[in-house]
This record gives C-alpha cells, structure tokens and sequence, in this order.
C-alpha cells in the first residue's frame, strides 16, 4: 500500500478525552488503521505529510440533519426520493409567484431564527437556485427584484445562482491546472454573488445564507480573512450554528490548501454545548472525514472506509456516509454502497450527487433498475448541468423495453428495415416502425412515427409509441408536446392524460402529474386512480 497524504497521528479533542489514529501493518501485509492502538504496540511513529495531487470539484454537500428526530442510521431504509423543496422552489421561480417565494424563503429564516437545528433547510431552499436552467433566468431575477426591491430574499437567491455559475466555470480540475479564462470567470461570477450578498445582508443582517454564500465564495481561493469575517458575523447572529463553521472547515482542508494543523487547532478551540444543536458534536470528526476522503483518491478503498467508519461514530454524516458508499461502490460492494447513499440521503434528502451514485449502486444490484432509473431522474432534474448525471439517466432511458418485443425476432426485423416504407403506406410505416423499436433504433422509428402521425392524427397507439421511441432517448420533454398535442383534439380521452402524467412524474413536476392523473381517473380509468392515490404522497405535509 502506498503512504498517505497526511500526517497519520491525528489528534483531535473530543469533550475532555483526546482520541488519535493509529496505523500499523498487520500479518497478511495490509495497512490498517483505528481509533485504538494495536495489541502489544507502540504509538507508532507519524507518516510524513506530502502534497495533495489529486484533482477535486466542489467539495461534497455540508453536513445536514432531517427535520425530523434523526433515526438511526442503522433503521434507515431504502425509501425513493418524495417531496422536494427544492423543485417547488423551483416551480414557483419559473412560474414568477414572487410573494409565495418571499414568503416561503423567509419562513424558513424564521425557522433558523427560532431554532438553530432548522439551518439545513435554510440552506437547501437557497440551493433550489444554484443549477437553474433557461435563457431567461436573469431576466427573472431582475423582474424579482423590480417587484420585490426590498427583499433581501431575491438577493440572497440570485446570489446563490452567481455561486453556482461560478463553480461551473471553475469546472473540476486541480486549482493548479484552471486556465485564466477559468480562474476571470470563477472570480467574475462571484464578485457578482458577493454584491448581492451585500445588499440582503444590508435588509437583514440575520440572513445566515448570506455568510454561508461567502463562506463558499472565499473557499477556491483560499482567502481565510474574509472567510473569518464571515465567520466571526455568522456566530455572533448564532453562536451555536453548524452551517457557518463547517464551511470555514472546508477552508482547512489540506485539498483546498489547508492543512491538518489548521483543522485540528480550529476544532480544538470550539467549546459548544452540542445539546444546543447536535450536529456541532460533528465537527470534532472532520479529521476523520479528511483523512478518509484522502485515502479514497489514492485508491486506498478499504483504508478510506476504516477511516470513514471513525468519522461516523461522532454521528450520522452525510458526507462520510456519501466518501464509504463510493469506497464501496470502487470495491463492488454495491449493496453496502446503496445502504450508504441511502443514508446520506435520509440525512440531506435531495443531494443530486447522493442520488446519482446511488442510481449506479442500484444498477448494479440485481432487480434494482426501476429504483435506479427513479434516482437518476431526481438527480437529473436537480442538476441538470452535471454530464455525468446525463449520460446515465440517457444510458438507463434506453434500457427501457415493452412487452410487445418480448421474442421478437430480430433476424426479420433486420429485414423489414433494409426497405423504405411509403410515407403514404400506414400498414407498412407500422411495420418498419416496429422493427426499428425491436433493435433499438429509436431515432428511426421516430422518423416513421413522424409520419404516421401526419397520416393518422388522432391514433393513441402511435402516440404512445413515439412517448416510447423518444423516451428511449431520454427526451420526456418532448413527450409532452406530442401528448399536448392529442389532448388538444381528444380533450376526453382518460388514457392520454394518464400517458401525460407519466411524463409529468419522470419530469419530476408532480403537481402536473397529480392533475393529470385525477383527470384521467375522473374520466374512469381506473388505473389513474391508483396513480392518483401513490402522487399524492408527493405534496408537501
């Protein structure tokens, strides 16, 4: 095994007791590591630090609790993605419901303000904004803030958005490796956040997302002056926050240009009553979460999850229990790595990395692909930027099949498409069209379906092939149009609007889907009905 990154004798203060991790070479010649000694030995000398070399994106989602008592993370079951704060916030920002935004954006500082535990939704709520998707969406922001001028609200949100377009130019490279373009724009869109940041913290100096964003913004470039000013107004607003000082950790990072010293020395002076704000108790195992996460990007899997293990005996962490289920997932333990993913999501729902890797865990897992195409479409629809989120929902799309093509036979198939039908011919487009589908070349069948269509308007059947053509390539969007589009002419046909709702539910627009689906239950389908019941699970207690 290779030598670590770090210093290994890591000490680090928890209440009165000083605890450390040991390393030693056990008898089948494997690196281990503890929190105790091993029998018979020495505290073994410290492993000599060396330079990060390892390429990083932004660092994975702080720290967060549910809003309910947390459960043990030993209960927690595999349950798929609900209600999502972030899509309705979401909603109502492209539906321009200003005074329903301000209201539910500043419920939630309420909630911080009354107790400090509610920090995590704060956080959450503005996060809806970092990854919005549209020509228009500075356009709304200005309409925002035209209606709202005093809202420091749109300020923090669109503050929140310029963070995330600043992360996005910064891309997931080495900071050492950033092109000047990169490092302009980076710098560019966060001057911008900052402004904004400014003007909400000017409305309400309480807004604990404003020191949050600048928490963030200083962390690429290691500016640790302003990052403690920040700091040093976050705690004086809420002197038992967790957001705050979790962020001005990630400063410490040795990955971030920190170092152990400085982590170690931050959490050795904290002297906070936890029972104020559980979460605080976290904290003391950041060295833990550092190390571990280290070894993982030296490939040291089972060194990373003995380490991650340490970490997540301070508590249920999100972000060891995410580092343990890729260290799982690299070593093929995929069960093990579902169960992780699934816990850092009970704790921070709605994380679009969490999903995503719990999508390929599932995948990989015998009889999971319908749980795994669910994820992939909830992490699609929370970061629609990320490539790697869409090239698997479009790998898993066209895993999609009917019970039509079951023993279909593809030797004639192959022939029924070597001809090309008469766009005038409906018996033989149908039966080219079938042929394309059975060896999955959907863009062929769309083509024909297409025509179709033209010839046959009304015909449910081809529009329910062409949802299955193009959703084979991960286009539901465009579904809809197609379904709009016979809805329009056949205004009662109950079929086609449950065929809608589908749509709706991938697309993660539930409150569409839930209208659809009464519709269509209203009309008498009674399979609508039963969809209906399983949506409404998906409204907001």
């Amino acid at each position: 095994m290779r030598f670590l990154i770090f210093a290994f004798l890591l000490l680090m203060a928890v209440g009165q007791v000083s605890a450390a991790i040991y390393q030693w070479t056990d008898e089948n010649g494997r690196v281990r590591y503890s929190d105790k000694p091993p029998a018979g030995q020495l505290i073994p000398n410290p492993v000599p630090e060396q330079p990060s070399t390892e390429t990083h994106t932004q660092p994975a989602a702080d720290i967060t609790l549910p809003r309910k008592p947390s459960a043990n993370p030993k209960s927690v079951a595999y349950a798929r993605p609900g209600y999502s704060d972030i899509l309705m916030f979401r909603r109502l920002f492209i539906a321009r419901d200003f005074d329903e935004l301000n209201q539910q954006l500043h419920l939630r500082q309420q909630e911080v303000q009354a107790d400090i535990a509610f920090e995590h939704t704060l956080r959450s709520a503005y996060y809806a904004f970092r990854n919005l998707l549209g020509a228009d969406t500075e356009k709304v922001f200005e309409q925002w803030l035209a209606h709202s001028p005093k809202a420091y609200q749109a300020y923090l949100a669109r503050a929140a958005y310029q963070s995330g377009l600043a992360w996005g130019a910064r891309g997931s490279g080495a900071g050492s490796k950033l092109t000047q373009y990169q490092r302009r724009e980076m710098k560019r869109y966060f001057e911008k956040a900052k402004k904004d940041i400014a003007k909400a913290l000017a409305l309400n100096p309480q807004a604990l997302m404003g020191y949050y964003l600048l928490l963030n913004a200083a962390l690429p470039s290691h500016d640790l002056p302003s990052a403690k000013q920040a700091l040093a107004r976050a705690n004086r607003h809420y002197p038992n926050n967790y957001l705050a000082r979790r962020s001005y950790l990630a400063l410490l990072d040795p990955m971030w240009g920190g170092s152990i010293e400085g982590v170690r020395a931050f959490v050795s002076e904290l002297q906070l009553d936890a029972s104020s704000n559980p979460k605080l108790s976290q904290l003391q195992g950041f060295e833990f979460f550092v190390l571990g996460k280290a070894l993982y990007y030296r490939s040291e899997y089972e060194a990373a999850i003995e380490a991650l293990d340490l970490a997540l005996k301070l508590g249920p962490n999100p972000s060891a229990f995410y580092m343990r289920g890729r260290a799982n997932y690299r070593l093929g333990l995929y069960r093990k790595a579902t169960d992780d993913f699934t816990r850092a999501n009970h704790y921070q729902p709605d994380t679009a990395v969490y999903l995503y890797w719990r999508s390929k865990s599932l995948y990989y897992t015998g009889g999971r692909f319908s749980d795994a195409l669910v994820d992939v479409e909830r992490a699609h629809a929370l970061d629609g930027l990320n490539e790697n989120i869409e090239r698997f929902r479009v790998r898993l799309s066209a895993k999609i099949t009917r019970s039509d093509f079951t023993g279909f036979d593809k030797q004639q198939a192959e022939i029924i498409t070597q001809s090309t039908p008469s766009l005038y011919d409906e018996q033989a487009l149908f039966k080219a069209t079938m042929a394309h589908l059975a060896l999955d070349e959907n863009s062929e069948a769309e083509q024909l379906l297409i025509a179709l269509i033209k010839l046959k308007p009304d015909n449910f059947n081809y529009f329910e092939l062409m949802d299955f053509a193009l959703f084979r390539q991960a286009r539901q969007s465009e579904i809809v149009d197609y379904w709009d589009d016979f809805i329009g002419r056949n205004p009662e046909h109950r079929d086609a609007y449950l065929e809608r709702s589908g749509t709706y539910f991938h697309l993660q627009d539930y409150p569409a889907a839930i209208r659809d689906a009464k519709k269509s239950a209203e009309l008498g389908n009674l399979n609508a009905v039963n969809f209906y019941q399983r949506l409404a699970a998906f409204k907001r207690d």
